[in-house]
């Protein structure tokens, strides 16, 4: 969500007016922050009003409810600063202040987002901290393991490089070089959108350092898990230059593959998911997010976007006619287009990434092939799909509720429950994915021989 969110405020940025505008208008500069200071008192009021309520009753629901009411004030910020970029010339009346300056206009008027996003978080900590007291019950009546409680501000920086700080560099990357590039007058249009996204992919492959700096991760101490994971990866030919525990402190069992090749691949598991997952649970995640790495899911991911993108500016560049309000149009057009693509895409990426766990626990271990004619059982099945539901009892996440790029887990443990009884090398999931890939390259050698073509 933070991702959607970043790009609703911040692509418009590099879009600009859908219309001509005043630029000079001051109720522009006024009302942007105004309304998004607006949004924010709204949703503090009604949370620290379900946060007393949460006290008298005890309703769990209230949590939800204030969740609710804090998305819906950063999607409102989120939405006003986009839009008013598009239609009312926001980012134009900070310019006629500061000047054209390289992402430094784009950041002031990015800022009403970040500081609503921010402000928003310091308002949650109202419900956030009885959470953590009850969590801190819940673990001396079960034993588990104690975390110390985060304070209001380490609760907001916390949600903000975990959350949303990784969503805004690629993004804010992608404004600077476009930006940058679009002021040498030599280069074409198409140029300026493959420097854009190659820029991004460059990002991609230092995501592991990225990581490290702005997230709180440990090495993997030597172990029972540390030999799982090795075992796991060399029998898929999958090389890790480092596996980290991701800190949450108890709140967030999760796991990643971050960096595309090695040696900039590194792979993430969470206090929480080794805290409260068996062994052979964990072993399924770890298999799952070595798929992610053996089907090289970022690298067609990345393809796909720049198809779309070196599409769209060849377009741009073929057509005179087009005026300020056209190419916005195809620009914001084509930015659609390649998220909802990501997103179906990504889709079944996970589902795939699912399907091979499933066939690592019913022995097809190996990059060579492993036993032919191995049926999917039951039992392995449910191992997955046992882990996939203890992610979301333990993170607090309602199962059916869908995501953008994972789906939900009940869907997710539904098609896991139907590769029961198949043959673990022919699964209907790997034929979509390969008829997916085949389609990418396909669109990228189309979209960069068109735009190489161009006079």
């Amino acid at each position: 969500m933070n991702l959607l969110q970043v790009m609703v405020a911040l692509a418009p940025l590099l879009v600009g007016p859908l219309v001509p505008v005043d630029p000079h208008a001051p109720a522009v500069l006024i009302g942007v922050p105004g309304a998004c200071a607006l949004f924010w008192i709204v949703a503090h009021l009604r949370v620290t009003s379900l946060a007393r309520r949460l006290d008298r009753t005890g309703n769990t629901r209230l949590v939800a409810r204030a969740d609710r009411t804090l998305r819906v004030a950063t999607w409102a910020a989120a939405l006003v600063v986009g839009g008013s970029t598009l239609t009312l010339g926001y980012r134009e009346s900070v310019r006629t202040i500061i000047g054209d300056l390289v992402l430094i206009d784009e950041a002031i008027a990015f800022s009403p987002y970040v500081l609503t996003l921010l402000a928003c978080f310091a308002s949650g900590y109202a419900i956030e901290r009885r959470l953590q007291d009850a969590s801190v019950l819940r673990s001396l009546a079960g034993g588990d393991t104690l975390h110390e409680p985060l304070s209001r501000w380490g609760y907001v920086w916390d949600r903000f490089r975990h959350g949303t700080l990784l969503p805004i560099l690629p993004v804010a990357l992608m404004v600077g070089v476009s930006e940058s590039l679009q002021r040498i007058d030599s280069l074409g249009a198409w140029v300026v959108a493959l420097g854009s996204f190659s820029a991004i992919a460059l990002l991609f492959l230092l995501t592991p350092v990225l990581i490290r700096w702005v997230w709180h991760t440990v090495p993997l101490a030597e172990g029972q898990i540390h030999e799982m994971v090795q075992r796991v990866s060399r029998a898929h030919g999958i090389r890790f230059s480092s596996v980290l525990v991701w800190i949450t402190r108890g709140r967030a069992p999760n796991a990643a593959v971050v960096g595309a090749v090695y040696p900039m691949r590194t792979l993430l598991l969470s206090d929480a998911l080794l805290e409260r997952l068996p062994a052979d649970e964990v072993e399924a995640v770890v298999a799952h997010e070595v798929a992610h790495a053996r089907r090289a899911h970022m690298p067609w991911m990345i393809a796909l976007v720049a198809s779309f993108a070196i599409a769209g500016e060849f377009v741009l560049a073929r057509v005179d006619s087009f005026d300020a309000t056209d190419f916005a149009l195809v620009s914001l057009g084509t930015l659609l287009a390649a998220v909802l693509a990501l997103g179906y895409v990504s889709r079944r990426f996970e589902r795939q990434a699912d399907a091979f766990a499933v066939q690592h626990l019913s022995g097809r271990a190996s990059r060579r092939g492993g036993p032919r004619g191995v049926t999917i059982t039951p039992e392995v099945a449910g191992t997955m799909a046992r882990a996939l539901r203890r992610v979301a009892h333990a993170g607090g996440l309602d199962p059916r509720k869908f995501t953008f790029r994972h789906g939900s887990i009940a869907g997710r443990i539904g098609a896991i429950h139907e590769l029961e009884g198949l043959d673990s090398e022919r699964l209907p999931i790997d034929r979509t994915v390969w008829r997916i890939k085949l389609f990418v390259a396909a669109a990228l050698l189309c979209a960069i021989a068109f735009a190489s073509a161009q006079p």
